[in-house]
């Protein structure tokens, strides 16, 4: 009689160690902090004055671009599955538009072949070109290389975006994004290519379904789409072929991860460039945020909070000691100081990539939170009651900074 094997217990998610379950703890405690900003502007939107209205959209901004996407990061980790089905995600852990079209050849290839065939390669998402693509949009003025929202596949974002303005109208667009694909991976089935890219159309500006961000909102026949990048390249580009992969997936309707409807059947047209001879200013399409020198704006938005106000809390403390004190007033201005230094030190080692200083600075700023949430619900002045929320909404600013997925990656990882 054969011998039974040991079961094997199928337990879902990864080991959680203790490191992983604090920056849980503060990742929640930092969506709960923002949900109750959320509520008090609300709350204070009700005041005598008619400005009160005004923080509606503070409500709005809080709720939007705070609350609502770490909700979904929190709701899509549970029931999203973390593997590749043909679909990109957002930041928020959302599913986002599908993989519908498929290149070989290297990155310059790639480039030269899109330039070729009209396309623009995208400004990345930064402070200014998200100014700039604002004021566009409310100007109705061209911007032909608008940056585009980035979305993730394996782990990371798109390499590079692609785009074809409409009639220089800024809220129309053609757009590719791209992503290499990790060395010896191959598609279900065992095709190999080197670069997949989810093609859609923009075809105007509105209010995402999920998170009520502003954003573009996408044709839902995605085929046209794709059928329309691969047909401009094959024209554009001699030597360039097309080998189409039916039945990729089953054909489908959906949403994606801004709430607008999508549908494909399931064909996934493979470009083949390995026969494109090269521009000499071709771009390899390297991905910026792959850079592991590369200081996140999540980890220096905190570090330059804590390091220009520590010096200032150090000047007032030092400032009232030199007065008449009783010596418990001088015990706690002692413990304010050195507070104020351990976060500024804190500060500059994170920047160095230290765990342990970005877990302080988190335990600090939420001590912080806590106590301006306290001074804000006892405290019956208005005015006091407003500088008590704007104390608490700056750190809680450094609390979502500190505990999302970017500062956590980069205070663990070293550079190679």
């Amino acid at each position: 009689m054969a011998a039974v094997p040991d079961k094997i217990l199928d337990l879902p998610g990864r080991p959680t160690d203790r490191a992983h379950l604090v920056d849980r703890v503060f990742f929640g405690f930092g969506t709960l902090a923002a949900a109750w900003l959320a509520w008090d502007a609300v709350r204070a939107s009700f005041g005598p004055s008619w400005w009160s209205l005004g923080f509606l959209v503070v409500f709005w901004l809080v709720l939007a671009y705070l609350v609502l996407p770490r909700l979904n990061r929190i709701l899509s980790s549970v029931y999203v599955p973390d593997y590749f089905i043909g679909r990109t995600r957002t930041s928020d852990g959302l599913l986002g538009d599908p993989l519908n079209l498929a290149f070989n050849g290297t990155g310059e290839q790639l480039s030269t072949a899109l330039r070729r065939a009209g396309w623009i390669k995208a400004d990345p998402v930064t402070l200014g070109s998200s100014v700039r693509i604002v004021g566009s949009t409310l100007m109705d003025r061209s911007y032909a290389e608008a940056p585009v929202s980035p979305l993730m596949l394996f782990g990371r974002q798109q390499d590079a975006a692609f785009q074809q303005e409409v009639a220089g109208n800024p809220g129309q667009r053609h757009h590719v994004r791209v992503w290499r694909t990790p060395p010896g991976w191959v598609l279900p089935g065992g095709h190999r290519v080197d670069w997949l890219a989810a093609g859609t159309y923009d075809r105007r500006v509105g209010l995402s379904l999920f998170t009520l961000q502003v954003t573009h909102k996408i044709d839902a026949d995605v085929d046209v789409e794709r059928d329309f990048i691969a047909d401009s390249v094959l024209r554009a580009v001699p030597g360039a072929t097309i080998r189409p992969l039916v039945d990729f997936t089953t054909g489908y309707h959906s949403r994606n991860g801004g709430g607008d409807t999508v549908h494909t059947d399931g064909t996934l047209p493979v470009v083949d460039l390995s026969a494109v001879e090269t521009a000499a200013d071709a771009d390899p399409l390297v991905n910026p945020s792959e850079d592991p020198a590369r200081l996140p704006f999540e980890v220096l938005l905190p570090a330059v909070l804590t390091i220009l106000v520590g010096p200032l809390v150090l000047l007032e403390a030092l400032l009232d000691v030199g007065g008449p004190s009783s010596t418990a007033e001088r015990l706690l201005l002692g413990g304010v100081v050195a507070l104020a230094a351990t976060s500024i030190f804190c500060a500059v080692m994170m920047l160095r990539r230290s765990a342990w200083a970005r877990r302080w600075l988190l335990l600090v700023s939420s001590l912080i939170v806590v106590a301006q949430f306290w001074e804000y619900e006892l405290t019956g002045a208005s005015d006091r009651q407003l500088t008590a929320m704007y104390h608490a909404g700056v750190m809680i600013l450094v609390v979502l900074a500190l505990s999302s997925p970017v500062a956590t990656a980069w205070c663990r990882r070293r550079p190679s």
